[in-house]
């Protein structure tokens, strides 16, 4: 057993251990046996001699290589077929503004917030065919509303995490003055106190309205 096993690791070492060889080399094969425990039998069978300490790290090794080629194929294609869905929405707002006057099209650029990346997109590629803007002015625009919507997207998540926050704290304490209210109403139950249990009750409301509150906020 080697020292750098976690908890789990340890206990399918302790689970097999006992197991003749030929059933470890079975279990080997077996497809119903992946992840950690293939290494662990592997492990076992190093001790033992049966297989040698090298092909155990060849195949960690290939192991390695196939993951990062699988996690670099599926980058490749979500990239592609983000392009692609980009393509399609810039191709349909291309036609959708086929007919608006050149003022139509240069409020979208200058109020680009207001709108769709895709849309933006189309208005500056249909005022460059329109000769209202140059190619380098389109380039130069191009770059300065990505930064733009970047930074606006920023602000925006900035904004909904202190919401978050803020709706967390409403609700912690809608909690409390619900379990607190709960709890002094009980205890007037038990010892009568006159005048205070319209108080009480008060707690409860406004905590379950700032529990509704919280929650409506972070919707």
């Amino acid at each position: 057993m080697t020292e750098d096993y976690n908890l789990r690791q340890r206990k399918i070492y302790e689970d097999y251990v006992g197991y003749s060889t030929n059933s470890l080399m079975e279990m080997m094969k077996s497809e119903k046996y992946a992840g950690e425990v293939t290494d662990v039998l592997e492990d076992i069978l190093v001790e033992r001699n049966v297989i040698p300490k090298k092909i155990k790290q060849e195949n960690s090794d290939l192991q390695a290589i196939e993951n990062k080629e699988t996690d670099e194929k599926e980058t490749g294609e979500y990239i592609s077929n983000e392009l692609k869905e980009k393509e399609l929405d810039v191709d349909f707002y291309l036609k959708q503004l086929e007919h608006s006057s050149d003022k139509d099209i240069a409020e979208i650029i200058t109020k680009y917030a207001s709108y769709q990346p895709a849309s933006v997109e189309a208005a500056l590629i249909t005022a460059e065919k329109r000769g209202t803007i140059s190619s380098d002015e389109k380039e130069k625009l191009s770059s300065q509303i990505e930064k733009g919507f970047d930074e606006y997207n920023r602000k925006e998540e900035a904004k909904a995490q202190v919401k978050i926050k803020k709706s967390s704290i409403q609700i912690n304490s809608g909690f409390v003055m619900v379990l607190i209210g709960i709890i002094l109403t009980i205890g007037t139950w038990i010892h009568p106190i006159g005048g205070y249990s319209i108080i009480f009750y008060g707690l409860i409301v406004s905590g379950v309205f700032l529990i509704y509150k919280g929650f409506f906020m972070s919707n």
